[in-house]
């Protein structure tokens, strides 16, 4: 129903270790009369494009976005930015990552979180409002949408072109 495709849905999911759930499933609300009597479809809002100026817009910001990702993310060094890569755009586990790079998935959590502190302040500097504890999902999620929109629409991200190093 959304047209995203499913496994763009499960690996929203599985970063952001959540369930998928029915959209007919009801709703419960703690100590409301309503509990259990709408259900998701109800609720959720239309994301659906009602237009090519809507779609162009989101695209549009989302290059934008990406375009600051982009550029902070290449203040640091390679191996900052090829761990931040093989997490973000190339799927992988932190443990996944560490054994790539062979290092300990402590020490990709810290490459990581340098380029996303410093992510965070520019997105600030750029009046984002974003908060620091929510950037790992909301940035799948903006790398997600690029996927989408790259499927659905033809757009062109240069962050989705990053193609994992080859072993020699």
């Amino acid at each position: 129903k959304t047209g995203i495709p499913i496994k763009s849905i499960k690996f929203i999911c599985e970063k952001m270790n959540i369930h998928c759930t029915s959209l007919d499933a009801p709703i419960k609300y703690k100590k409301s009369e309503t509990s259990g009597k709408k259900k998701i479809s109800e609720v959720i809002g239309d994301i659906s494009f009602s237009s090519v100026e809507r779609l162009l817009e989101f695209k549009q910001e989302l290059s934008k976005i990406m375009e600051i990702v982009f550029n902070t993310m290449n203040q640091f060094p390679k191996k900052n930015q090829s761990i931040f890569c093989e997490y973000f755009v190339c799927g992988k586990t932190f443990k996944e990552v560490a054994l790539e790079f062979s290092c300990g998935p402590s020490n990709v959590g810290q490459h990581i979180g340098k380029i996303l502190t410093a992510l965070y302040v520019r997105l600030k500097d750029d009046e984002y409002k974003i908060q620091k504890d929510k950037m790992r999902i909301w940035l799948l999620g903006k790398i997600d949408s690029c996927y989408w929109l790259q499927e659905t629409a033809g757009a062109n991200f240069s962050i989705l072109e990053y193609k994992e190093p080859t072993k020699e």
